[in-house]
This record gives C-alpha cells, sequence and structure tokens, in this order.
C-alpha cells in the first residue's frame, strides 16, 4: 500500500511540473488594434485574478506605439488560451 502512495505522489508531482512548464517560457503572439502590428511576447506566468480576468506577466505592450489597452490575441495564441483554460493549466489568484 506505501509503494502505491509513493507511486501516485510522483505521478502528480510530474503532472504539476509538467502543468507549469507548459505556461512558463512560452511565447505568445499578439496583436495591436492601434497601429496593426503583430508581434510575440515571451510570457513568464499566466493567471485569472478574482473577476476572473486573464492577467500574463509581463503584461503584453505593442514595441511599435506602446499600446496596452488596444492589444489582442492572435488566433494562434486564442487556441492556445482555450487549450489552457479547457485543460486547467491556468491558475487563479486568491
Amino acid at each position: 500500500m506505501e509503494q502505491k502512495k509513493k507511486f501516485s505522489d510522483r505521478v502528480r508531482e510530474q503532472l504539476q511540473n509538467k502543468k507549469s512548464e507548459t505556461i512558463q517560457n512560452k511565447t505568445l503572439g499578439f496583436e495591436c488594434l492601434n497601429c496593426l502590428n503583430s508581434f510575440d511576447v515571451p510570457i513568464s506566468d499566466v493567471y485569472f485574478d478574482i473577476a476572473r480576468e486573464l492577467h500574463f506577466t509581463p503584461e503584453p505592450t505593442c514595441p511599435r506605439c506602446g499600446a496596452t489597452q488596444e492589444i489582442q490575441f492572435s488566433e494562434a495564441t486564442a487556441e492556445i488560451i482555450d487549450h489552457w483554460i479547457w485543460e486547467a493549466k491556468i491558475r487563479t489568484e486568491k
């Protein structure tokens, strides 16, 4: 019985490490609606706040015009975010 517990603990730890690896240090694509620029941002963290709004660290900023409010996901990034939400890989800040 003790051996199964150790195995399950190892599996749980491996899954947790895999979960954090998929989001940390991921480069995501964004588009600026202000100057119509497409750009990539290396993201170190993604989380939902209490109001269930998605936040990125660092915050995406257009390298051309400096906009932060007029930023949207690229289609590929939207699919990645949908996958992370479906797989429950995005943490909720408490």
